[in-house]
């Protein structure tokens, strides 16, 4: 047992560098922090955990030697580490996930548990879906990570080929994961498989907002009213066109772009984390959470792309 991490004078981790064996509780900590923050931002209260009172606090343990998972449950959160063993194989150092596992408690806590076995219903994949996107939701708080997206990209996130390009370039899961062109009559019945195409259309939700803003703004000419899901039906060379930029004119319009992508993040992130109230553990379904999801937008700042909104949740097959 090693002593606790110890805050500075500042009441700040910060002092406490890569190498001290407190580093993991350190990072872990302000990783789990940081998404239980998001997410009370979102939905515009404290979140109180599900586990509460029987157990007061979140438990995490940072490190669980020749493991290679990461799990969270009943007020614990743990996290293995990768093969190969290397500096930064310990999941505690990877925001991913971390996230993930946040993603799952603070639904837990938000929606509630099952009664039954959840036989039925969508609740498992539909917990998968979330977390993934909730680590998405989370990534896209860091500047840094907006302005590599962007930069790389010139702006354009409708590409799903330069996406992916950005994705294995800076080994961003999160896009990896949610940048795909499934519906639901393409995956399997297995947990993960089945939660892809609603991940992806919450996806393909901010990356509509996102466009709608660039245009309504004069920094794009790709109108994405005109289509019912845009980055699944424009021709990709017409997608170039529109965005055809070089570096140096892109970054004339960079701060206005990583605007319109923050306020669509907000705009997504608000209304999945309010549509929870709506829905059952029990009779949880994917056509049930997307209409949640619209209702929630609708009385939110999602009320001006409700109709795009819906488009992307049918093209999926969920509606």
């Amino acid at each position: 047992m090693r002593p606790p991490a110890e805050p500075g004078p500042d009441g700040h981790f910060d002092h406490i560098g890569p190498d001290s064996p407190a580093f993991l509780s350190t990072h872990s900590f302000a990783c789990a922090r940081r998404v239980l923050d998001i997410c009370e931002s979102y939905v515009g209260r404290p979140i109180s955990w599900f586990f509460e009172p029987t157990l007061e606090r979140l438990e995490i343990v940072p490190r669980i030697p020749h493991w290679q998972n990461a799990q969270s449950g009943f007020g614990f959160l743990e996290l293995g580490e990768s093969e190969p063993e290397g500096p930064t194989s310990c999941f505690a150092l990877n925001f991913d996930a971390v996230a993930h596992e946040m993603g799952h408690l603070v639904l837990l806590s938000e929606l509630g548990i099952l009664e039954g076995d959840g036989s039925g219903s969508d609740f498992f994949s539909y917990h998968e879906a979330i977390a993934d996107f909730i680590s998405l939701l989370g990534l896209l708080q860091f500047d840094t990570a907006l302005d590599r997206l962007l930069r790389r990209t010139r702006g354009n996130l409708l590409l799903h080929n330069e996406l992916d390009k950005f994705a294995e370039l800076s080994d961003e899961k999160q896009l990896r994961s949610l940048n795909n062109s499934l519906r639901v009559s393409d995956v399997s019945q297995e947990v993960h498989d089945q939660s892809k195409p609603f991940a992806a259309g919450l996806f393909d939700c901010l990356i509509e907002v996102y466009q709608s803003l660039l245009f309504e703004r004069g920094l794009s000419k790709i109108n994405p009213r005109k289509f019912s899901d845009l980055r699944q039906q424009m021709a990709p060379a017409l997608i170039e066109e529109g965005f055809r930029a070089s570096a140096t004119s892109y970054e004339l319009t960079h701060f206005a772009a990583k605007a319109a992508l923050q306020e669509a993040r907000d705009v997504i992130g608000e209304a999945v984390t309010r549509s929870w109230t709506y829905l059952d553990p029990d009779s949880l379904t994917f056509e049930a959470a997307a209409s949640a999801f619209l209702e929630a937008a609708w009385r939110g700042r999602g009320r001006a792309y409700i109709d795009q909104l819906e488009d992307c949740m049918r093209w999926r097959g969920i509606l």
